[in-house]
């Protein structure tokens, strides 16, 4: 069973974003993208298109057409696009620091941009 994301990176025309299949939630891709700090960093994850995990190879990688990234013009349709795509989990890149929100339930990170950091301190 997967547990599906979105991932995407706030810039100037408006939000990059790809799918990310496996291992959405924040103890596995959410502590994965703590790792890329910087907006070049997160630009070129986001730049490589959907993707099985983290760790697996890209969509692209195995001939698959139509992976690129997509582009939101604005927070809202960014989230309703991880909806379409069934994400359980979304994280935004935004002015240096990662933010998540969940579409998994009505809990408290529900359709919000929470930062990343607070919701992993949440965990331990």
């Amino acid at each position: 069973m997967a547990t599906r994301s979105y991932i995407g990176v706030q810039e100037d025309n408006g939000i990059s974003a790809v799918y990310c299949h496996y291992d959405g939630y924040p103890e596995f891709v959410g502590k994965g993208l703590l790792n890329y700090t910087t907006l070049s960093d997160v630009q070129e994850l986001i730049s490589y298109g959907n993707r099985s995990s983290l760790t697996v190879p890209f969509y692209k990688d195995r001939g698959e057409q139509g992976c690129e990234p997509a582009i939101h013009r604005l927070p809202n349709d960014f989230i309703d696009a991880a909806d379409d795509c069934d994400a359980e989990y979304y994280y935004l890149f935004r002015d240096g620091i990662w933010y998540m929100g969940t579409l998994y339930g009505k809990g408290t990170h529900y359709r919000t941009f929470t930062p990343l950091t607070d919701i992993i301190g949440e965990l331990q």
